[in-house]
This record gives structure tokens, C-alpha cells and sequence, in this order.
């Protein structure tokens, strides 16, 4: 399906308030696997995992 070779980081964009707060968000298209389950594309994944382990 993916070939994590190919792309290893996704960026995060980042949502503020007028309090200049700030939240980070990711947009992905949602894939299938070869069983028709969503799946996301591992460098979606791991850019998520960095973002929680930062909080």
C-alpha cells in the first residue's frame, strides 16, 4: 500500500484563538488497505505520535 521509503514526515499546521493559543492539527487523506480497512499513511501516523508526546 505505502511505501514509508517514500515519505517519512507529514507537517502539522496549527489553529490559534485571538489569545494567540495555538493547536496543532494534521490533514491526511484516509486510505483502504488491501482489506478495505482505513488506514492512515505511516508518516501520518508517526507525526501524529511526535505531536502527543510533546504535550
Amino acid at each position: 500500500m505505502f511505501n514509508e521509503d517514500q515519505m517519512k514526515f507529514v507537517p502539522a499546521y496549527y489553529a490559534a484563538n485571538g489569545k494567540g493559543q495555538r493547536v496543532p492539527f494534521i490533514v491526511s487523506l484516509m486510505m483502504v488497505d488491501d482489506e478495505n480497512k482505513a488506514s492512515l499513511p505511516p508518516a501520518v501516523s508517526a507525526s501524529i505520535d511526535r505531536t502527543l508526546r510533546r504535550r
